[in-house]
């Protein structure tokens, strides 16, 4: 043998042995490798089947469908009447429903426990000079509506449910110029009120306006001239943070000299618009001033236009308003709305760059108007209105028409009795003006088609005293989320 030849391995029974062995291992391994497979097959269909199983029993677990809320019956509404101005004072609650109910009244003003309505016409309510809480349930709370009137001189507002969020416009806190913020509680628990305060040169910082409490079935009333004694203009922001509160404004303007003035309550924005429709004012008035708030963080422009039964004008001259970021600006508009061309103007309209809060104020013998924009309105909507020889006419007067259509005006006195009944035809960019009787106390626009803004302007005998009362949407129904069985 030589030295590169390998010697041959002799072959034992013990190699033979491990090498059975090995290919045993093999053949095992192998086995159970398949087994595992098999398993693992098994497992996968057992998912696939309880999978199926879920799918056919509990299909919405899988595909969930969005639903929208469902409209339904309301069940009760809530109707916060402002304290009592000086003057005459009367309080009034009706529905456009038909079928009556009662009316529960409390509040610091109420002086009984509830009211029957009337079908088709205007319960009197009893009240003394606090503010006065309306609750309706059931049917009776579908189409609620109350005011609160004031006559020598006339004065009038709409009863409001409570709002979580809102602006108001042109308020002062000066000896000539002052504002009262009421703030009423209806419920037993107590409620929270943060509000913010701008004037013309920015945000006023004024703590004892932050976290307001006013306990449960109570009211609250703050003098601003009391406050935060200074001249010039405000607007105001109030934020309900906890609980519910309805937030009103007693404006009022005063003579220095023999110290007599005049009281208004001043209306509400919920939120600021690039457009705001300011629907009526008195006629004859000495004095007329717009206030424009600003409460976004970039200067806007704001131009003024009249609006009038044919179209929506922008005269030569009209003022171009530039309102700086958290700010509030005044303009007079006497010479504007004497001018000729506004001759059939029965409004002001406000366009800006930016959304803005809006309030034109009149002064004229001696009686302050308030006219705050009006929010359009697609249903049935109604507002009650004072009576008696103090009143000596009352003019709806629409503008804002969404499109071509129409709208109905019916007008009943306290019993119910139809006054009158007129149907008129809008238009984009025209409007309407029709008087209505002055012993009308409920009047009720119905829009067709469209959407409309309308206010009823009020003016008292023997020029004692105007008033602008802007219609709302009423709560006919409530809107209540819809519910569906869901993974667990």
């Amino acid at each position: 043998m030589s030295d590169h030849e390998t010697p041959e391995t002799p072959h034992t029974a013990e190699t033979s042995a491990a090498t059975g062995r090995r290919s045993e291992g093999r053949v095992r391994r192998g086995a159970r490798s398949s087994r595992l497979d098999l398993t693992a097959v098994i497992a996968v269909v057992l998912v696939l089947v309880a999978g199926v199983a879920l799918l056919l029993t509990r299909p919405d677990g899988w595909n969930q469908p969005t639903m929208a809320a469902e409209q339904a019956a309301l069940r009760s509404v809530t109707l916060v009447c402002p304290g009592a101005l000086e003057g005459k004072d009367a309080v009034g609650v009706a529905t456009t429903a038909s079928g009556g109910g009662d009316v529960d009244v409390k509040g610091e003003g109420a002086r009984g426990d509830s009211v029957p309505l009337v079908d088709g016409g205007v319960a009197p309510v009893a009240a003394r000079k606090g503010g006065v809480v309306l609750t309706a349930s059931g049917r009776a709370a579908s189409g609620l509506v109350a005011g609160r009137s004031s006559r020598l001189p006339l004065a009038a507002t709409s009863c409001t449910s409570p709002s979580g969020d809102q602006w108001f416009t042109g308020l002062g806190a000066g000896p000539v110029h002052n504002s009262t913020i009421e703030l009423t509680n209806p419920n037993k628990g107590s409620g929270v009120v943060d509000i913010t305060v701008v004037d013309e040169k920015g945000a006023v910082d004024v703590p004892d306006l932050r976290g307001v409490a006013v306990p449960g079935g109570s009211s609250r009333s703050i003098d601003l001239q009391d406050l935060m004694p200074q001249k010039g203009s405000l607007a105001i922001h109030a934020t309900v943070v906890r609980g519910q509160v309805a937030v009103s404004v007693r404006d009022r303007s005063a003579q220095l000299v023999g110290g007599s003035g005049s009281e208004e309550w001043l209306g509400g924005q919920e939120l600021p618009s690039r457009s705001n429709l300011l629907i009526g004012y008195p006629d004859g008035a000495a004095s007329r001033s717009l206030t424009i708030a600003n409460p976004g963080d970039s200067q806007v422009t704001a131009t003024v236009k009249l609006l009038t039964p044919d179209s929506v004008l922008t005269p030569a001259g009209a003022p171009q308003v530039q309102v700086a970021p958290q700010t509030v600006a005044t303009v007079p508009l006497q010479g504007l709305l004497g001018k000729p061309v506004a001759q059939d103007a029965y409004g002001v309209e406000v366009d800006a760059s930016g959304p803005v809060t809006a309030a034109l104020r009149s002064i004229g013998n001696g009686d302050l108007a308030e006219t705050v924009p009006a929010t359009p309105i697609t249903g049935t909507s109604a507002v009650v209105l004072p009576t008696g020889v103090g009143v000596r006419t009352k003019t709806v007067e629409l503008a804002g028409s969404s499109g071509v259509g129409a709208a109905t005006i019916v007008s009943r006195d306290a019993t119910g009795k139809e006054l009158s009944s007129k149907r008129v035809a809008l238009k984009q960019q025209q409007g309407a003006t029709l008087d209505v009787p002055a012993g009308a106390a409920v009047v009720e626009i119905r829009p067709e088609k469209v959407s409309v803004s309308a206010a009823v302007v009020l003016a008292g005998r023997g020029g004692a005293g105007a008033a602008v009362v802007p219609f709302g949407e009423l709560a006919l129904s409530a809107r209540v989320p819809s519910v569906a069985p869901g993974l667990r």
